[in-house]
């Protein structure tokens, strides 16, 4: 891991613990997990950031691309879908 992505890592735990409702610090921390490799935690990540804002069209991009790179396309075609529903200016 490099040094930036470690520093990135850090703050964003150190920004859940503050803030855990946050949904836009919930959504980077899901993000942050998945380039980690952390697909298990990416996802728990994504599907609380949608419960903390469920018409945030980003949120459910970014659980679309985790169930995509877990090999999941139902899920990932289910929520690439509600992304666009909720945001048809979007360019997914």
């Amino acid at each position: 891991m490099s040094i930036g992505i470690g520093r990135a890592d850090g703050s964003l735990q150190r920004a859940l613990a503050l803030d855990p409702g946050n949904s836009a610090v919930v959504s980077f921390a899901s993000v942050l997990a998945v380039s980690l490799g952390r697909f298990g935690e990416a996802l728990e990540l994504a599907r609380r950031a949608i419960a903390l804002d469920p018409l945030n069209a980003v949120s459910y991009g970014s659980q679309a691309v985790i169930y995509s790179d877990m090999g999941r396309q139902e899920e990932a075609e289910v929520n690439f879908k509600k992304a666009l529903e909720l945001n048809t200016e979007s360019s997914w």
